[in-house]
């Protein structure tokens, strides 16, 4: 939560060893908080502690994603934040006692720049974002009466207003249809409405599908961008 871990070592074995220290100690700081702490402190440690212990269950065992799990624990954050804080406190107030004074302002110090250092690596490229050329793409090209279906319409939905969810997440119809035949295919070809699919490049291989390529049109296929689009034919006739 504090310090992200860049993609390229998140696998490494030296990594995953330390998150497991990590979560060692973070799981002895709160049983110690529920122990011995006031009223208050252990009432909001069993709160973060069962809170915690549910999303990682239901997100560990059930869900499946583990190269999203960060964000579905970001909600334990406010909890771990307190914590933090109260560790650094009690580092300082022990510095006071003479012994190894100077070994919790450098722990605290190390992890601030640390935690400063890879946010701002975070930060660096402004408001560019993994989803956005798909937006960018679609205000510049497609009419504003048009409806655009993906199956990732997070960042386009919220920016486009004519967006069709194809993976069931937001969309119970398009949730059922994938329940049903496993797939959104016969969904998304059956609502006519759908003038363009849009998303990443990886899409352009449904063109090859023969009931999408019956319909629909690739129109845009660019790697570069990791963007890819299909208008449906009978749209492409009219204009």
């Amino acid at each position: 939560m504090y310090l992200p871990i860049p993609n390229s070592l998140e696998e490494s074995p030296w990594v995953t060893a330390a998150g497991v220290v990590v979560c060692v100690v973070v799981a002895a700081l709160v049983l110690r908080v529920i122990r011995v702490g006031t009223p208050t402190a252990r009432a909001v440690a069993c709160l973060g502690a069962i809170y915690g212990v549910c999303l990682l269950v239901f997100y560990g065992l059930s869900f499946g994603a583990g190269y999203f799990f960060s964000r579905y624990a970001f909600p334990l954050s406010p909890f771990l934040a307190l914590l933090f804080g109260a560790v650094l406190r009690r580092g300082w107030e022990a510095a006071d006692s003479g012994a190894w004074s100077w070994a919790p302002a450098t722990a605290g110090l190390v992890i601030c720049a640390l935690a400063l250092g890879l946010d701002a690596r975070l930060y660096r490229n402004g408001t560019s974002h993994m989803h956005f050329q798909v937006v960018e793409w679609v205000e510049e090209h497609v009419p504003n009466d048009a409806w655009v279906a993906a199956p990732q319409t997070g960042t386009l939905g919220f920016f486009h207003d004519r967006t069709i969810n194809l993976d069931g997440k937001v969309n119970p119809a398009a949730l059922a249809a994938r329940r049903a035949d496993g797939e959104a295919t016969r969904y998304f070809l059956e609502q006519r409405q759908i003038q363009y699919l849009a998303d990443w490049e990886g899409i352009a291989i449904w063109a090859k599908e023969p009931r999408i390529a019956a319909q629909f049109d690739l129109i845009v296929d660019d790697p570069a961008r990791n963007l890819a689009v299909l208008r449906r034919r009978e749209r492409a006739s009219q204009q």
